[in-house]
Parts: structure tokens; sequence; C-alpha cells
């Protein structure tokens, strides 16, 4: 049985504890898999990705937040060839075996590049879609600019925890001196 650890942070009970809930009606989105089960990667988000963007969230939420980001951003990315759907424990079983691939400073990593890569994305088209997705609404833009800064610091806080030598600014800079 895969133990849910990450270099040496144990996140096992909680894992464990948390997949279980999985099971539960009370399962945010759990329709959404039982309909279509290729959106089980969505559904686990689903269910670790709000927990872990409130500022009291544990270290254990923002680790387990951080394993299925970097997993699934790899998955979605094309880094992975992606996996067909075989339930919640080969899903998480399978992000954590990538993260012990990755080691904490890699799934740090993996965090911040994606931060990055949203901010270099969400300039121009972008924002003119969300505006007039919003009905060009002033209150509802701050509002979801507001939502939007909340992840990013989620995904910021997450990388810290798991390798606080890293940091965006250095990113930014290294990415400034390959030009």
């Amino acid at each position: 049985m895969l133990r849910y650890q990450l270099d040496d942070l144990d996140l096992d009970a909680f894992a464990r504890d948390w997949l279980d809930g999985l099971e539960s009606d009370d399962a945010s989105m759990r329709s959404l898999v039982v309909d279509k089960p290729d959106m089980g990667p969505y559904f686990m988000m689903a269910n670790i990705a709000p927990r872990a963007v409130k500022p009291s969230a544990s270290t254990e939420e923002l680790a387990l937040f951080a394993v299925l980001s970097a997993f699934q951003d790899a998955v979605h990315s094309g880094v992975r060839a992606r996996e067909p759907w075989r339930g919640t424990a080969h899903h998480l079983d399978s992000a954590f075996r990538y993260a012990k691939e990755m080691g904490r400073a890699g799934v740090a990593a993996s965090l911040l590049q994606s931060v990055v890569g949203r901010g270099r994305d969400e300039r121009g088209l972008s924002e003119r879609l969300t505006a007039r997705s919003l009905g060009n609404d002033l209150a509802k833009i701050a509002a979801h600019e507001q939502d939007m800064a909340q992840i990013v610091d989620r995904d910021i806080r997450a990388a810290r925890l798991l390798d606080p030598s890293q940091s965006i600014d250095a990113l930014l800079l290294g990415d400034a001196d390959e030009r």
C-alpha cells in the first residue's frame, strides 16, 4: 500500500481521511464524477482547492493541494500522457508517485511556474473576456480579481511550505536574465 508522504512531510492519515470523504454524498461536485468519470481530477480538486485557499489552511491541506496540482498540471499540460480515470484512490496514488519523483522542491517549482504562467496568460484577451462575461460590471470584475489573488496566494503559500528557498521573484528575474 502506497504511503502518502512527500519527502519528510507525512500526509498519510490526512490524505486517507480526505479520500474517504470523497465517497460521501457531501463531497463537492460528487455527481460530476458519477455522471462523467473523466471529470474525476476536477472533482478531486474541487474538494481540496477551496480548503487550501483559506488563509487558515493547514499544512496538510496546502501540501495535498500542491501534490494534486503539480500532478494535474503535468497530466493536462502534456508533460505526461493523460491517464484514464481509474478512481480517486488510483488518481491520488499517481499524484503522490509523481510528487515523490519531483520531491518537495520540484512540486514547489511546479506551483510557482504555474503562477507565473497564469500571470502571463491573463493579460489582454483573457481580461477582456472575463470583463465581458461579467457584463463589464466593475464590482464583479473587482470581486473576480480578488478571488484570483487568493488563488495565487494559495499557490505561493503551498510552494513556500514545500520549499521556502524558491520564490516568484527568482523565477521572474531568471526569465528576465534569459531575455
